[in-house]
């Protein structure tokens, strides 16, 4: 029987993408806390405080 190069690299690219999936969550460095706004900035304070 003669099987094709596709069917032996299937599990090697499954794993890979395993791997690479792991690492992606293990390292991300995106955290949405540092960008959440926790009120009005100072521009916003100067103008309103005038009124």
């Amino acid at each position: 029987m003669d099987r094709s190069n596709a069917h032996r690299a299937a599990p090697g690219i499954g794993i890979a993408s395993l791997w690479h999936g792991l690492l992606r969550d293990l390292f991300d460095t995106y955290r949405p806390e540092r960008h959440y706004m926790r009120g009005p900035g100072p521009k916003w304070l100067a103008k309103h405080r005038e009124a």
